[in-house]
């Protein structure tokens, strides 16, 4: 037999998951197509997933805070390989050849 609704904990997971879904175009439409700012644009995605992934942290206060803190380093690591990647410089473009 079928069942007409799903189970509360998909309702649940599917209305964060809306949330994130509108937050995450918002930011990215006012800062892309609004503002012109592509980078922005970026950073406001990421922003939203990332603030939708720690919102709801099962478990008590300690629990939680061993939670983050532990992926304080993972955090940093990832920071920096970004801020490196970004700002690296890769050289002079290659000349276009002239084909004929």
């Amino acid at each position: 037999m079928l069942q007409r609704r799903p189970p509360p904990a998909y309702r649940t997971a599917g209305r964060r998951a809306l949330r994130v879904t509108i937050a995450a175009s918002a930011g990215v439409s006012v800062r892309l197509y609004g503002l012109d700012r592509s980078v922005g644009a970026t950073y406001a995605l990421f922003g939203a997933i990332a603030m939708a992934g720690l919102s709801h942290l099962p478990g008590s206060g300690r629990q939680r805070a061993g939670s983050l803190l532990g992926a304080v380093p993972v955090c940093w690591a990832l920071i920096t390989l970004g801020t490196y990647l970004s700002v690296r410089d890769l050289g002079p473009a290659p000349a276009p050849s002239a084909s004929g």
